[in-house]
């Protein structure tokens, strides 16, 4: 846990470095994937999530205005933001009370990670650079962290944890950008709206290049655009509601990915696990809905995705988001 702290100051020092952070538009997000609501317990089964993010002031001549994207060439003339994240994510076989690995499923894995951000946001476009890093293995911590919510819970012990994926430092470049192409505001503030996205990864967590399309619905949209991702692995992205403090929207969207590495599936395992391959072609489609009120929020949403390793059996995989925040 020292180690992954460390890090995440390493990570964040390069972004508010020559920087003043305003005070206002900032918030705190506590969220929470799992396939329980499923009533099972299999692939990426759990995700807890803490972050904070607030506007931030650059200089003019901060080489973060020469990003590769639109909002951030524009510099000066528009926002922008930054955010730190601290998570957890794990993944397991569907059979947990199997003490062998098992042909045909995927193997144990935990990630525990922190990865600092910087957005650019306009109107119609917004854009995000985030820099991840973490560690896989025992020191992500998952293990303890399942069986102490089993033990709570009375749900079956897991007895697979010694084959799960080594310890590796994991290091990986994200970026997003998504683009508006509707939008129909009323009077009463209520409209709706779609937008596209395109997004990548680069690393030796994940490597993939995906596009989506998402439409909302709802109250005070012009100040939540960018705030959803189209994603099973947190939906929310309350950096990207800014100005009000009040509103709400319901959400659907599909992404189709190219994945091309995974470490919870391909990474280095005890030579007992057998073997999994990255399945490359991937989608996701995600309901939901967000609302907030004097700056107290809640959202909540289901994802389904196809299968991410080729040797799965199953026809595709579910589970629900939770997530709590605090505009101010």
């Amino acid at each position: 846990m020292y180690s992954t702290l460390r890090l995440t100051a390493l990570a964040v020092l390069p972004l508010i470095a020559s920087s003043a952070i305003a005070e206002s538009n900032s918030a705190f997000y506590f969220g929470l994937d799992n396939d329980g609501v499923f009533g099972v317990d299999q692939d990426y089964t759990n995700g807890i999530f803490f972050s904070y993010s607030s506007d931030i002031e650059l200089d003019k001549d901060s080489i973060f205005y020469h990003l590769p994207t639109e909002p951030f060439k524009q510099g000066l003339d528009n926002e922008m933001k930054w955010s730190i994240q601290m998570g957890q994510k794990m993944w397991t076989p569907s059979d947990l009370a199997a003490s062998e690995p098992q042909p045909g499923e995927r193997p144990y894995a935990g990630l525990l990670f922190a990865e600092a951000s910087l957005y650019a946001l306009d109107d119609d476009q917004v854009s995000y650079f985030g820099l991840m890093l973490g560690t896989t293995g025992d020191n992500a911590l998952t293990e303890h962290s399942q069986k102490f919510v089993h033990s709570l819970t009375g749900s079956p012990d897991p007895q697979g944890w010694d084959y799960q994926i080594y310890d590796q430092i994991v290091l990986n470049l994200n970026h997003k950008n998504d683009q508006r192409h509707f939008y129909q505001p009323q009077e009463s503030g209520w409209g709706s709206e779609f937008s596209t996205n395109y997004r990548a990864m680069l690393g030796n967590f994940r490597t993939e290049v995906a596009v989506g399309g998402l439409y909302r619905w709802g109250y005070q949209l012009h100040d939540s655009f960018g705030s959803t991702n189209i994603s099973n692995e947190a939906s929310l992205n309350p950096t990207m509601i800014r100005r009000a403090k009040t509103g709400g929207y319901f959400f659907g969207g599909i992404e189709g990915r190219y994945r091309f590495n995974d470490i919870t599936i391909d990474g280095d395992r005890p030579d007992e696990v057998p073997e999994t391959t990255v399945e490359n072609l991937q989608a996701t489609a995600v309901l939901g809905a967000v609302g907030y009120y004097r700056g107290w929020g809640i959202s909540f949403s289901i994802a389904a995705k196809s299968n991410d390793f080729e040797e799965d059996n199953s026809n595709f995989l579910a589970n629900g988001s939770l997530a709590l925040f605090w505009l101010f």
